[in-house]
Order: structure tokens, then sequence, then C-alpha cells
């Protein structure tokens, strides 16, 4: 059986409460966690801007996240972009749907 290497978090109501705050303790727990040496990143479906982001950045500002429900992988250190565009005509199909 293989260690978990890698812990993915959602934001809403998980790293942040209704207040838009994360506590304290999560970036303590974060910490110890990454020093035991996991990894940790964002996995949300909101895009990669503002506050967002800034989770992420303190999260883990050197690693991947993950956004947009996983149609944007980011690294917020360098900037590098995975994400897909969607196909010619798929918004409009979508649109007309």
């Amino acid at each position: 059986m293989s260690a978990v290497r890698l812990i993915c978090f959602d934001l809403d109501g998980t790293l942040i409460d209704s207040q838009n705050q994360v506590h304290s303790r999560v970036w303590d727990a974060a910490r110890q966690a990454q020093a035991a040496g996991l990894h940790l990143a964002i996995c949300t479906g909101r895009p990669a801007l503002g506050q967002t982001k800034a989770y992420a950045e303190h999260l883990d500002p050197t690693g991947w996240h993950i956004f947009q429900g996983g149609a944007s992988l980011l690294n917020v250190a360098t900037g590098q972009d995975l994400s897909m565009p969607l196909p010619d005509g798929a918004l409009d199909y979508l649109k007309a749907l």
C-alpha cells in the first residue's frame, strides 16, 4: 500500500468558513502536513483569482492547484497553466442547449 502524498482541499465549507475566513489551526495543520512530506493543493470550482488564488499561494506557494472544477491547473509560483480551451463550436452548442 502506498502512502498518501497529496491532499486536495475544497474551499467553501472545507478550508474556509461561512465568513470566508480560514481558521489559524488550518494553516498550522497545513504546515505540519508539509513538514511530514505531504503536498497540499486547492481543488475548487472557483477561478484562480483574488482571494481564491491567495488561498492557494498560502497553502503551497510553489505547487500546482486545481481551479474551475478541474478545467484549469495552475502553478502559482511560475504561472504555468495547463488549461485547455473549449473546442471550436462547443460554446455555441452549449448555449443552444
